[in-house]
């Protein structure tokens, strides 16, 4: 009721403000568009105060993502001028979508072109897509191929008196080796092997989609690519990859107004360098004024989110959570909030607990773990594998989801990845330390009291008893028994079957497609296409994207900033961030932010 009366008096100025964004959209001429590709992305949005106290210009990635897909759909944006600086820290799962939604914007009728400064195989990748290419006179590539360049620490570390006992299911699970060997062994090498010809395969096909190439000048690039590890923009050209070399700044004008790519000599002021020439006295010009004005990305996003504004806001929307679970598996504490770089079981399970009774109508989970603990890996399959019986929930693999983060996946209902995901490692790796022979170097001695049969297993300084041996070896088969019931029961498959792929051999996503342990290759926007599907939407209806973990904000503690920095202390932001009760819930989808009450 109090909702209806406050819309009520709000009315008139909602009606204002939709008539004006509507006519000025309305009366709005076609764009180009300017687009600069991101070098790194958070996954996490930070609004309010936390945008204060860290980088403004952080940008979230699935926001990216849902807002290069609107530039697909936009009918005023006629060119796309993309600037591609080096993005070879953004991993080849983000470059995938970047492809996949640059490939949209071409065939919905835009032009693409694009300029490359600088960087290597994943920078002409995404270059690959666009219409025209274009790059410095000075610019070099460096393709580097996947490969595998790594130490052995195992003569290193037994030279001190380290030794590291491993433990492991799976002739595969090669983890380990780096610290107990002094080279590959011939099954990690043949897995590796296995792993590179894969990834390879993936650039070549995404290379080989190159626009504007025959078959025979995306052979000779791909042979180039093999060859040589650095490549020179002049090279490309030759080869018909790059367009033209143009400089970086005349990029704008030289697509605009066809004017000069590289900067001139001509000045337009009367102080004459050397290699100055004063303009000639004539009113001609050489340089056409652009037909079409130059819109900012941010602009953009300005206008999408003006164009979307409603007369009658939707009361009942569907909504999709979106929990992102990035780092290392651990176990975590209790009263531990959920943070980067790091799955903290027990954080995470309440967020999983929150959602059962949540109002969204489906979880995403965006994975990316290369594993970790077995315990912390098996409480959150329970909580996923819950909720999953109440409301759908779909994982999505990233960059790596092996090990413990392909375990915590088989508890959704759908499980979807990126053609170059990493995953499996089905298997269980347990490494004890043990120092003694360093203890001894170095004279330390250590009094052991009420030890029983096996409780050195527990101690760095001392070797295992034959029953220490068997009890971890013992602990390891069943751990490595619930791993397999556990991938069995959600990927409905028999045990004897999952067994076969149940070695520690990690994967490439289609080889794990193929044998049905995953059940798409995708990417972020195709899934949430999928999603929107199954939930019986069509393609004009939003869906509200929620991220999760939530942006919390505790406002008493935020008044004791002042008295901290007057007593001249330092003082941990965590306090001040995460203790509210009503936190801000970020909506991608409807690019807006807005309170939920739980």
């Amino acid at each position: 009721m109090l909702r209806i009366l406050f819309y009520l008096i709000l009315f008139p100025f909602r009606l204002v403000f939709f008539v004006y964004y509507k006519s000025r959209y309305l009366l709005m001429k076609e764009r180009d568009l300017y687009l600069q590709i991101p070098t790194s992305f958070s996954f996490y949005h930070k609004a309010g105060l936390l945008r204060f106290f860290f980088d403004k210009k952080e940008i979230n990635y699935f926001f990216f993502l849902v807002l290069l897909e609107k530039v697909s759909k936009e009918k005023k944006i006629k060119n796309v001028l993309i600037e591609i600086p080096s993005i070879e820290d953004l991993s080849f799962t983000q470059v995938e979508d970047i492809v996949h939604l640059l490939e949209k914007i071409k065939n919905s009728g835009k032009t693409l072109y694009a300029y490359i400064e600088e960087g290597g195989i994943k920078t002409l990748l995404v270059a690959s897509v666009c219409h025209y290419r274009y790059a410095g006179d000075w610019a070099q590539f460096s393709v580097l191929l996947p490969k595998l360049d790594q130490f052995y620490l195992g003569d290193f570390l037994r030279s001190f008196g380290i030794r590291l006992e491993v433990y492991a299911m799976g002739k595969y699970k090669s983890a380990g080796e780096i610290y107990t060997r002094n080279k590959i062994s011939p099954y990690a090498k043949e897995n590796f092997i296995e792993l590179i010809q894969d990834q390879r395969k993936i650039i070549q096909d995404m290379l080989f989609r190159s626009h504007g190439l025959s078959q025979e000048q995306k052979e000779k690039l791909w042979n180039l690519f093999l060859k040589q590890s650095i490549i020179n923009a002049k090279e490309l050209q030759s080869l018909g990859f790059i367009h033209d070399l143009v400089d970086k700044v005349q990029f704008r004008e030289f697509v605009q107004s066809q004017s000069n790519p590289t900067i001139p000599n001509e000045i337009q002021h009367s102080i004459q360098g050397q290699g100055d020439i004063l303009p000639k006295e004539t009113n001609e010009t050489s340089m056409k004024k652009p037909t079409r004005k130059l819109m900012e990305f941010e602009q953009f996003y300005k206008v999408q989110r003006r164009k979307e504004i409603t007369l009658f806001p939707q009361i009942r929307k569907k909504q999709l959570a979106i929990v992102v679970m990035d780092g290392i598996i651990l176990r975590g504490d209790e009263e531990d909030e959920p943070r980067s770089n790091a799955i903290n079981s027990k954080g995470y399970a309440k967020i999983l607990q929150e959602l059962r009774e949540s109002p969204e109508s489906a979880v995403l989970i965006y994975l990316n773990s290369p594993g970790g603990m077995s315990d912390a890996s098996e409480l959150l399959f329970q909580e996923i594998r819950k909720l999953s019986r109440i409301k759908p929930v779909y994982v999505l693999q990233a960059d790596v989801s092996a090990s413990g983060g392909y375990y915590i996946s088989c508890g959704g209902n759908k499980v979807f990845s990126y053609r170059s995901t990493i995953t499996g490692s089905i298997g269980v790796l347990r490494m004890r330390p043990n120092l003694k022979e360093l203890y001894k170097k170095l004279k330390i001695q250590k009094s052991k009291l009420m030890f029983d049969k096996t409780s050195e297993i527990f101690s760095e300084a001392m070797d295992l008893t034959e029953e220490g041996k068997k009890l971890l070896e013992n602990s390891t088969r069943e751990i490595y028994s619930v791993f397999l019931d556990r991938v069995a029961r959600g990927r409905g498959k028999d045990i004897s079957y999952v067994k076969k792929f149940a070695e520690g051999r990690v994967y490439s996503a289609t080889r794990f497609k193929e044998a049905g342990l995953i059940d798409e290759i995708t990417t972020f926007n195709e899934t949430i296409a999928m999603i929107k599907k199954d939930l019986k939407l069509t393609e004009k209806q939003p869906l509200f994207l929620n991220l999760y973990p939530m942006v919390k904000i505790d406002f008493r503690e935020i008044l004791r900033i002042r008295k901290l920095f007057s007593q001249n202390m330092f003082f941990d932001l965590k306090k001040i961030f995460f203790i509210m009760k009503t936190p801000l819930l970020i909506s991608i989808e409807g690019l807006e932010c807005y309170s939920k009450r739980h």
